[in-house]
């Protein structure tokens, strides 16, 4: 079995390269594109801000109540759970057989590492982005499934799985019925710029690629919560106006420098409606009129 380990290994490397050919095909083909739309995540951010965002990635598997990313108590609570979770690893590392430890350990803090050394030496957020530590979830979920099952017979233990069942379901019902939620980036406030534009009569939403090639994606996401009066407009690198030249109640989402600078050049006043996200445009000839 040992000697034909290499060769599943290849075999099951080459499948991927395969299955995943179409996309890295896209990839290499648009990677200033790729560049582009990925740029967010290479702002440079303070090592506590990588901090807080690492504290809430790993304890959100049982507990993800948000009290406000600048609250204390967000990070107090999830203190027991970060506990329970270097509580499992360390009982794999002490009780497993090598095998066990090296897929556990290597599973977590391999992907965990990849980001991180970019993040402290290049500056950037890539390991403050919980989907992308991912990852590292399933070996964790295994490492405290292990301390709980050696020690389940003792009633303190029965005590803590109870308290995590309850964490974790408490947890999804709030999150389920929330607007957003703390990880969701870049798409944060889409839900208050939805509400914003639909307490609007007819409105317009104006909008480009934006600074990082985002805001399509969003644009998706918001038609599915925005009401059916609602109208997008999609602009290109040269956009026309015309269309939009008596419309009152004009929205731009995000807009590029290039849009921004075009609005200027119509001596359209415009205002930060939703934390710099959504603006809203003052055509000055209507009112003038």
């Amino acid at each position: 079995m040992i000697q034909t380990l290499p060769l599943d290994y290849f075999m099951a490397s080459v499948g991927i390269i395969i299955l995943y050919l179409p996309w890295i095909i896209v990839v290499i083909n648009n990677l200033q594109q790729a560049y582009y739309a990925t740029n967010w995540v290479r702002v440079s951010v303070s090592f506590d801000f990588l901090l807080k965002k690492w504290i809430l990635s790993f304890s959100c598997m049982f507990i993800d109540l948000d009290f406000g990313f600048y609250n204390i108590g967000t990070y107090l609570l999830r203190l027991l759970f970060l506990i329970i979770i270097a509580w499992g690893i360390y009982m794999v590392c002490r009780y497993c057989n090598l095998s066990t430890k090296l897929f556990i350990l290597t599973s977590i803090f391999i992907p965990f590492i990849i980001l991180v050394i970019p993040d402290l030496v290049q500056g950037g957020k890539r390991s403050a982005i919980t989907r992308y530590l991912i990852p590292c979830f399933p070996a964790i979920y295994l490492s405290v499934a292990y301390l709980l099952g050696k020690y389940l017979s003792q009633k303190y233990w029965r005590v803590v799985l109870g308290i995590l069942l309850t964490a974790s379901i408490t947890s999804c019902t709030v999150s389920a019925i929330s607007d957003t939620w703390w990880h969701n980036a870049p798409s944060y406030f889409n839900g208050e710029v939805a509400k914003k534009i639909n307490a609007s009569d007819s409105p317009i939403l104006l909008s480009d690629l934006g600074v990082n090639y985002t805001n399509r994606g969003d644009l998706i996401s918001l038609s599915y919560i925005l009401d059916d009066d609602v109208r997008l407009l999609l602009l290109n690198n040269s956009p026309n106006f015309e269309i939009v030249e008596n419309e009152s109640e004009i929205f731009v989402f995000r807009p590029s420098e290039r849009l921004r600078e075009a609005l200027k050049a119509k001596q359209w006043e415009f205002e930060s409606v939703v934390n710099e996200e959504l603006w809203k445009v003052k055509n000055s000839s209507l009112m003038d009129n």
